[in-house]
């Protein structure tokens, strides 16, 4: 845990997620937190911080909701950082059991019945609603559900995409990033207008 040295010592580098509790307050009932995905790779202490969020779930799980990110997905954390942490504090057992949570997380949230919070983007299947998005199956080998069958490739825009960079494009094409798309602000409005929204809140990039 990051904090202040005494006695005229340097302070120590703060963490991100206690430096954010510390400014906004830890979650209850009137402080709603939401965790759009990537809780790992993003720095050394990727197990203290999922630990400490699943925890915080269990204690007051109507005030804690966790989104599911692409790193949330073995074969890019065993690359990117999070398998050799978790080796290093624990050992393999332990990366597998994270993985064996991260399954069950869901792949987005509507907050106030008007904002769709998800890590990468909407669907690029022109006729997928909410409704649908409430319907992916999770858990273990979530692209071989029967439910899911047809969805493989909602899950990829959902974890992937992002917009594209050029405001005047308009539809979708595939990604450079190898997965999910770029998609264009009429993508985004069609959506919203069709499911009652007013804001689709992302953090993939």
């Amino acid at each position: 845990a990051g904090g202040f040295g005494g006695g005229g010592e340097r302070p120590y580098e703060q963490d991100d997620l206690l430096h954010i509790f510390r400014a906004n307050g830890m979650p209850s009932s009137d402080n709603i937190y939401v965790f759009n995905g990537d809780l790992v790779d993003r720095g050394d202490h990727a197990c203290e911080i999922v630990l400490l969020i699943f925890a915080l779930k269990l204690a007051d799980p109507s005030s804690v909701h966790v989104n599911r990110g692409n790193h949330e997905e073995p074969h890019i954390n065993i690359y990117s950082g999070f398998e050799e942490e978790c080796v290093a504090k624990y050992d393999h057992r332990v990366f597998q059991l994270f993985h064996a949570a991260f399954v069950w997380l869901p792949f987005a949230c509507v907050v106030n019945g008007k904002a769709l919070v998800l890590h990468g983007g909407i669907p690029s299947d022109d006729s997928a609603t909410l409704d649908d998005l409430r319907s992916i199956s999770r858990g273990p080998d979530v692209c071989s559900e029967n439910d899911n069958w047809g969805k493989e490739d909602w899950i990829k825009d959902i974890l992937w995409s992002d917009p594209h960079p050029d405001p005047d494009f308009r539809g979708s094409q595939a990604s450079k990033r190898g997965a999910g798309v770029l998609w264009g602000e009429d993508v985004t409005w069609s959506f919203l207008e069709r499911e009652r929204l007013s804001v689709i809140v992302r953090s993939h990039q």
